[in-house]
């Protein structure tokens, strides 16, 4: 292989890695709420103890801020070389689904009273939405190439136009009426007799 060349297909386009970062936590912020509620209710364990709320905010923050930037970093090398948004492959998959828990065993771990029952805690409470997630996403399995999305988005739209095409030509018709009737109105004596 030359130098500079990889094994990306032709024309494929590498998804920045900002976009990735942002999907990354946009999701971190969908499934915060749910590990909060999970690692709360692990505070009601007497091996786990009472944490006040703050300290399982920033224990549900941190883990995730943290746990989401090494998922994209890590992630990364599968992107670039396969130039897919979703690279897939158990691999992948297992990156993207170990990272985050891991480090909310560190930091329940730092956090809750160098506790091992607070770390387990936090892994618990952070993998059950990131198990949810994975079996809803099903990242072990590649996803579409760029070119495959718009090639479905265009079959979406050409039906889209198929379907609604008799709508539109009855609006435009509408719309053209509409006009000579407001040109008639204030022009009355050029309307055809």
């Amino acid at each position: 292989m030359d130098r500079g060349q990889t094994d990306q297909r032709d024309n494929a386009e590498t998804v920045p890695f900002s976009a990735a970062l942002s999907g990354h936590l946009f999701l971190a912020v969908l499934k915060a709420p749910i590990a909060f509620a999970l690692l709360w209710l692990a505070t009601l364990l007497p091996a786990v103890g009472r944490q006040d709320v703050a300290t399982l905010i920033t224990v549900i923050i941190a883990t995730y801020v943290v746990g989401e930037v090494l998922s994209a970093i890590f992630e990364r090398p599968f992107v670039v070389n396969t130039g897919l948004p979703s690279p897939g492959g158990w691999s992948y998959a297992l990156v993207g689904w170990w990272t985050t828990p891991v480090v909310g065993i560190i930091v329940g771990w730092l956090l809750l009273g160098h506790s091992a029952a607070a770390a387990l805690a936090t892994f618990t409470a952070v993998a059950i939405p990131g198990t949810v997630e994975a079996m809803l996403s099903s990242p072990w399995q590649p996803g579409e190439t760029r070119q495959e999305t718009r090639e479905r988005y265009g079959k979406f739209k050409e039906m889209t136009k198929e379907t609604f095409a008799d709508d539109a030509d009855e609006i435009k018709r509408r719309a053209r009426e509409k006009t000579k009737e407001s040109y008639y109105k204030t022009h009355p004596d050029e309307r055809p007799k």
